[in-house]
């Protein structure tokens, strides 16, 4: 196994200092802050141009993908796959270093602004100049994909979380980041989510996309209810999918520093308070959330509408843990 050394990875550290040399620049009233691209809406800070070179985008082997729909679960299995590699010293962390940089977002910038600004360059350029093993994270659809993600066998790991928790923890996100276009109300949001409306597009279709290749040697797919109620060995199967040997000793450790209550008072884990007083980014951590937010005509609608998406691929999902 390809090792690194203790200065391989300065190119995220430079980032991060790039990123917090410069003010949050909140969006102008008006502005716009997502646009359609493939039948898809997308925020705009992935920008077009990033989106349009993503096709050909180089894949290099030994990537190891993170790819969730939004609020799934992405941040718990980067940091998950982060703490196995510092472990077996496969990669090497700058300390300072927070999550979202060892971990940049293939198809955005995160700050609004300011790769217009030539000061923070879009993901997929930062990592065009990283160093391999790279670790990606991204919330792409399908259509959007770099295509040497289905051709050079790339690590993939895919994590699925039940939908309707999925849709309240989104709604959230939605109020409190400043990059995102907001909503009068959850009623509001919840007819857009099942309509497959909000950015990123339809939360069934993206699940369905990586259930369907579940059974590849490349592919990972992990559901975030599993996460919960056994960690210690969903720690193990991402270690061991990766290439990488855990003593028990190193299990517990890892699962330690990956509990919500950790992660979620870790500086360097969670972003709250860290990218302009995003409050909600790690909310509760807990499944069935869903259950003081849906009324009882959304929950029917809503059953209905995934009893349909799902007929016949064999894909469940646990909302009653």
């Amino acid at each position: 196994m390809h090792r690194v050394n203790n200065n391989s990875y300065d190119i995220y550290y430079e980032l991060m200092k790039a990123y917090r040399s410069l003010p949050v620049v909140p969006p102008e009233e008006g502005e716009e802050l997502d646009y359609v691209y493939k039948g898809v809406r997308m925020y705009t800070i992935c920008e077009r141009a990033s989106l349009d070179a993503l096709p050909t985008w180089e894949v290099r082997p030994d990537d190891v993908f993170v790819m969730t729909y939004p609020k799934s679960g992405t941040t718990w299995m980067q940091h998950i796959v982060l703490e196995v590699m510092k472990l077996t010293g496969r990669v090497s962390v700058n300390k300072e270093v927070h999550l979202s940089f060892r971990f940049p977002n293939l198809e955005s910038t995160w700050i609004h602004h300011i790769s217009q600004a030539g000061l923070v360059k879009p993901g997929n350029v930062v990592l065009d100049e990283a160093p391999s093993p790279r670790l990606i994270k991204t919330h792409l659809p399908s259509c959007m994909l770099p295509e040497q993600m289905l051709t050079k066998a790339p690590r993939i790991i895919y994590v699925s979380r039940n939908p309707k928790d999925v849709a309240v923890s989104y709604y959230h996100w939605h109020r409190s980041a400043y990059f995102l276009p907001g909503y009068d109300s959850w009623d509001v949001f919840f007819e857009e989510f099942i309509r497959g409306a909000v950015i990123n597009g339809c939360v069934f279709d993206h699940n369905l996309f990586w259930w369907k290749r579940r059974h590849q040697a490349n592919v990972l797919f992990v559901k975030y209810e599993d996460m919960q109620r056994d960690l210690r060995s969903t720690i193990a199967r991402v270690a061991s999918f990766i290439g990488e040997s855990l003593t028990e000793a190193q299990v517990d450790q890892v699962y330690e520093s990956s509990t919500f209550s950790s992660m979620k008072t870790n500086p360097k884990a969670n972003l709250d308070d860290s990218y302009g007083n995003m409050k909600a980014f790690m909310r509760t951590g807990k499944s069935g959330g869903w259950k003081s937010t849906f009324t009882v005509a959304q929950n029917e609608r809503f059953d209905e509408i995934c009893r349909e998406k799902l007929r016949g691929t064999g894909l469940t999902f646990d909302f009653g843990l």
